[in-house]
């Protein structure tokens, strides 16, 4: 069977990577714990990403670990945020 070229005209398909859980400290500091704080770190790391990178919302809120600790109010806080922040954009 044949291999078919590929030419500048052909299209690439290239799949998203989703990301549940990611590896490393994350790359920008988390400012603050109120919404536009949050949205703004959120921000930040998605411009940071690999074109085709797709974090779910666990991969901030497992980052967001990092920040405060996961007993603390101020967590609670920022996983509030983070729902809020993806909720909207349903």
């Amino acid at each position: 069977m044949a291999r078919k070229k590929l030419t500048s005209k052909s299209k690439k398909r290239t799949a998203a990577v989703k990301v549940v859980i990611p590896s490393g400290r994350c790359p920008h500091i988390l400012e603050g714990r109120d919404e536009k704080s949050v949205l703004k770190w959120i921000n930040q790391i998605k411009k940071s990403l690999p074109q085709g990178t797709i974090f779910q919302p666990s991969a901030y809120k497992y980052w967001s670990r990092q920040f405060y600790d996961i007993f603390s109010e101020e967590y609670v806080e920022v996983q509030a945020a983070i729902d809020n922040i993806f909720n909207s954009k349903l």
